[in-house]
């Protein structure tokens, strides 16, 4: 299994690596046949691995931080979490760049997170974004 994981995550896209994996001998099924969600959400799922939680430490951090771990639903988010291992998707991450965009007076866009989806790389973007509207870099 760890050998498709490394397999997968050098042939996609970060933000294309699922966050979750299982392996099953088959599918579990409704008794009409059709694959059963439920069954499947009740399954205990491995998670990705992911890299040991660091703290943030500016201001932009612990702000992203805090937005993560609320749209999430995360107890602890460090600035090297992956927005998408922690279970985000397409809406979230909508929500998230309207909020970003809010209360950091920025202008990013969805496809911004999909390129710096950890706090650390979505840090350095909001804050080299501010910069340049404040000396008016267009």
């Amino acid at each position: 299994v760890a050998d498709i994981w490394q397999g997968v995550k050098t042939m996609l896209p970060r933000y294309m690596v699922p966050s979750q994996y299982a392996v099953l001998n088959a599918l579990p099924l409704t008794a009409n046949g059709k694959r059963d969600h439920k069954a499947l959400a009740e399954l205990g799922l491995d998670a990705a691995p992911s890299d040991a939680y660091k703290a943030p430490e500016t201001e932009t951090e612990i702000k992203l931080c805090e937005l993560w771990q609320s749209l999430l639903q995360q107890e602890r988010v460090g600035i090297n979490s992956n927005f998408f291992e922690l279970g985000g998707h397409s809406l979230l991450a909508m929500q998230l760049i309207t909020t970003v965009n809010e209360q950091f007076s920025v202008e990013l866009q969805v496809v911004d997170l999909f390129e710096n989806n950890t706090v650390e790389l979505l840090s350095s973007l909001v804050e080299s974004e501010s910069v340049e509207e404040e000396i008016g870099w267009f």
